[in-house]
């Protein structure tokens, strides 16, 4: 019993050792120009290195604006009333396949008020050009496939993918409808992570060891029990 009260002490200062340093960060970021879409690009940011210190999470933010325009026309001998929106879907992949179960992405529908359109027989319209900005929000990832994916020596690839779609009610009349939508993203990755003190890297890598001598302990105990 004493044994397994010293190994519960140390393992307590080891977990205090590590979470108790002082944190910092890292911000990395990455670009993508407007462009129309639907467009699909990579970029590249710094991985984070072990070197620097332990990684405890990545936090991940996606920011978009967008603009577009609608062309329309009636195509048949009837009056044709109705409105239009557009949809954009931006969603961004890490090179390792993680964000690909948890991609943080951006899914907008815009303008705020749809644009509203009466067209005559065989007549054609073009709307105004909207413009709108949305965001993915912070989204922080502790877990160790994340964390694994952003650590290294080099670079990580980053790939923006869109995707547009055009939504129109009409009454009357045969109208149809296309858009010219631009987008551009910007990502920005923040790494958290401690540097221990050289009293707490000593304890932080002896983890292992004591997590083996606890594993040891509690074999014998099971033989002695059973």
């Amino acid at each position: 019993m004493r044994l397994r009260a010293q190994i519960a002490v140390v393992t307590a200062v080891l977990a205090a050792g590590v979470l108790t340093a002082p944190a910092s960060s890292l911000t990395n970021t990455a670009t993508w120009t407007s462009a129309l879409t639907d467009w699909t690009n990579t970029q590249q940011v710094a991985e984070f290195s072990p070197h620097v210190g332990l990684l405890l999470s990545v936090g991940l933010r996606v920011q978009t604006s967008l603009d577009t325009q609608f062309y329309l026309h009636n195509g048949s001998g009837l009056q044709s009333d109705g409105t239009v929106k557009a949809e954009v879907m931006l969603s961004i992949l890490d090179g390792a396949g993680y964000f690909s179960a948890d991609a943080p992405q951006i899914d907008k529908m815009f303008p705020a008020t749809a644009y509203s359109y009466s067209l005559a027989p065989d007549a054609y319209a073009t709307s105004t050009t909207y413009s709108a900005s949305s965001d993915s929000g912070w989204l922080t990832y502790t877990d160790r496939s994340a964390l694994d994916s952003f650590t290294g020596f080099g670079m990580l690839d980053l790939e923006g993918l869109t995707k547009t779609t055009t939504w129109i009610s009409y009454t009357g009349g045969n109208s149809d409808v296309t858009q010219k939508t631009h987008a551009n993203a910007i990502a920005t990755i923040i790494y958290t992570y401690v540097v221990p003190e050289p009293v707490q890297a000593t304890l932080f890598f002896a983890g292992g060891a004591v997590l083996v001598l606890r594993r040891r302990l509690q074999k014998v105990l099971r033989v002695k029990v059973g």
